[in-house]
């Protein structure tokens, strides 16, 4: 059972037999709310964070999610960022299998500016999993791959408002519960192109080096 999003919040419910991004057959049973003005969007973004304002909306897609240890498989996705006129963006992210829906991963947490051109984002994950990442935000040409501005989070460049915002986080650090995947280290790379969203994430778990785990293209739908 899923409820769909409302004005106030968001529940999400169900009970199933799914797989994890390790490949584990694992029952889940996932009771959500969001109930928050995290996800009312009517009101003015915080200026400490107005160049995040491309990502703020709900994005759709599909992925491909790949890793030394497990079978290769493809996946709907649904990602939505929002505000509540603090410096802050909320962020939820949830997947289901291809072709059969089953859903597969959720994942909720926050991205903020702590200063010009640099991004915090906090992601908490139901595996057992929590990530600080930081990084920088910068501002790039359509037809150019590579960001107009430094990407060293040491330096601190102020992003510029382009038609392209490249996103380049690392894990500062990444907690795990004792019965969780042994991770040590996340990569994520988010790029907007207009309503266009492409991201690569990369991990280290299981003893291996960080490599490449996931990939997707959304849309933005509202």
């Amino acid at each position: 059972m899923t409820a769909l999003p409302s004005r106030r919040g968001l529940d999400i419910r169900y009970t199933s037999l799914g797989v994890d991004q390790f490949g584990s057959k694992v029952k889940v049973f996932l009771s959500y709310r969001l109930a928050c003005d995290a996800l009312v969007v009517n009101t003015t973004l915080h200026p400490d964070i107005a160049t995040l304002g491309a990502l703020v909306g709900t994005w759709t897609g599909q992925g491909h999610g790949e890793y030394p240890t497990i079978t290769s498989f493809d996946y709907e996705e649904t990602v939505t960022f929002a505000h509540m006129g603090k410096p802050f963006l909320s962020y939820l992210q949830r997947t289901s299998s291809v072709p059969d829906g089953h859903p597969l991963h959720i994942e909720v947490g926050y991205l903020r500016m702590p200063s010009p051109g640099i991004v915090e984002m906090i992601v908490s994950q139901p595996t057992g999993i929590a990530e600080v990442d930081e990084g920088t935000i910068t501002a790039a040409d359509s037809t150019s791959a590579e960001p107009s501005t430094s990407a060293d989070p040491s330096t601190g460049p102020a992003a510029t408002i382009g038609s392209t915002l490249v996103l380049d986080l690392h894990s500062a650090s990444v907690a795990t519960s004792t019965s969780a995947k042994p991770v040590t280290q996340v990569t994520r790379r988010i790029v907007i192109d207009g309503d266009v969203m492409h991201y690569e994430l990369k991990m280290a778990a299981m003893g291996l080096d960080l490599t490449h785990h996931l990939s997707a293209t959304l849309h933005k739908v509202e």
